[in-house]
């Protein structure tokens, strides 16, 4: 599911997509992606929310070796993933 959404896409906007509802998300979106785009990204966040999988997507992006994924965009999954479930442990 993290692949429909975005690693980027959802650590940006991991807590407007946790909190709000899909037409406010729709609206802060910065980046130009259609709005069919903008509804499947949030519509895919929204699933991993709803299955529980936040903590899986955000530790398959620390865990990732792509290009895409930089060291800045894990610090901020990490950052999240510590605030989100600071009594788990976090396996890099």
């Amino acid at each position: 599911m993290i692949n429909v959404v975005g690693n980027k896409f959802f650590v940006k906007y991991y807590y407007q997509l946790r909190d709000m509802i899909a037409a406010d998300i729709v609206d802060i979106i910065q980046e130009g992606y259609s709005f069919s785009e903008k509804q499947a990204r949030i519509n895919g966040a929204k699933n991993i929310f709803a299955n529980g999988l936040a903590r899986t997507a955000l530790t398959q992006i620390l865990q990732s070796n792509t290009a895409a994924v930089g060291q800045d965009l894990k610090d901020s999954a990490l950052a999240i993933l510590r605030d989100e479930f600071p009594n788990q442990s976090v396996d890099l």
